[in-house]
């Protein structure tokens, strides 16, 4: 077992250095041909059978997932803008998306209000989490005095203000009638 882990721990540790490179390659066309390159010479020298098939079908799910994710796994070495994806990067859309769920009562974000104005919600966050607040804050309030944007919170609050009360009847309900009963009431003599 502990032999299985390190020779399928030897394909993975081949795959992170093509991708992850110590001097930067020259584009993703490079990347891509070495890494197919390197999983195909690695798949052609795995068993077919026996002790050691289990390598050569571990390689051809690398292989699976390589091609399912080639079309914009090379991107980032073309253009240096594009980080590679890290940790932090992959956090930051799961924590995202987890927002999204949590914020529309749902368990997932397909086939929703995820999926409709998901993506322009993710770009928010991540300009959010890698652009400096100076620069977001310079974006946003060009052109813009704060009078001009506190009546446009004013504007907001009233058009909200039905649903917000409608919400706050239907969380507590016996606060809602106590209220009711107090107005009934009228004030205390």
């Amino acid at each position: 077992m502990a032999k299985r882990v390190v020779n399928c721990l030897a394909i993975v540790i081949g795959v992170a250095g093509i991708l992850w490179p110590k001097s930067s390659p020259r584009d993703g066309k490079t990347v891509r041909r070495r890494l197919f390159a390197f999983l195909s010479r690695r798949h052609r020298r795995a068993p077919q059978r026996g002790r050691g098939a289990y390598l050569r079908r571990f390689i051809e799910h690398v292989q699976k997932v390589t091609r399912s994710y080639a079309k914009g796994l090379f991107h980032c070495y073309d253009d240096p803008r594009i980080p590679q994806t890290s940790n932090s990067i992959e956090n930051l859309n799961g924590s995202g998306k987890h927002n999204l769920r949590r914020c529309a009562g749902r368990a997932s974000t397909a086939n929703g209000p995820g999926s409709s104005y998901g993506r322009m919600y993710m770009f928010a966050v991540a300009l959010h989490a890698y652009m400096p607040l100076a620069e977001i804050n310079a974006m946003l309030c060009e052109g813009i005095s704060v009078q001009e944007f506190q009546e446009a919170r004013c504007l907001l609050e009233e058009i909200h203000a039905p649903a917000a009360r409608r919400r706050s009847l239907l969380r507590n309900p016996d606060k809602y009638l106590a209220a009711i009963l107090a107005r009934w009431h009228g004030p205390a003599p």
